[in-house]
């Protein structure tokens, strides 16, 4: 599952909702569009602690040993913020 965000009224890019990384090829990984590429991805638990970094975000977070629950994310360079299920 995905959800479409507008930015700046123009530009519509999607972002995943829902990942299941359970080892076939759906859902795997949470996927920005190509034109946030590059970007900074903060994650989060439910606590509001970080537990996942990357200043050069290219498609490989699949919540490697994280319990399946709900996770938030940032998008800084975006300004996008919202939430991710994990579902094992």
């Amino acid at each position: 599952m995905r959800d479409t965000i507008e930015i700046r009224g123009h530009i519509e890019f999607t972002v995943p909702n829902l990942i299941t990384p359970n080892g076939d090829p759906q859902n795997e990984y949470f996927t920005i569009d190509e034109g946030m590429m590059g970007s900074t991805l903060l994650i989060f638990n439910r606590w509001g602690k970080q537990i996942y970094a990357a200043d050069n975000y290219n498609n490989d977070w699949n919540a490697d040993n994280l319990e399946s629950a709900v996770y938030y994310y940032a998008i800084p360079e975006f300004c996008i913020k919202g939430w991710i299920h994990v579902m094992r």
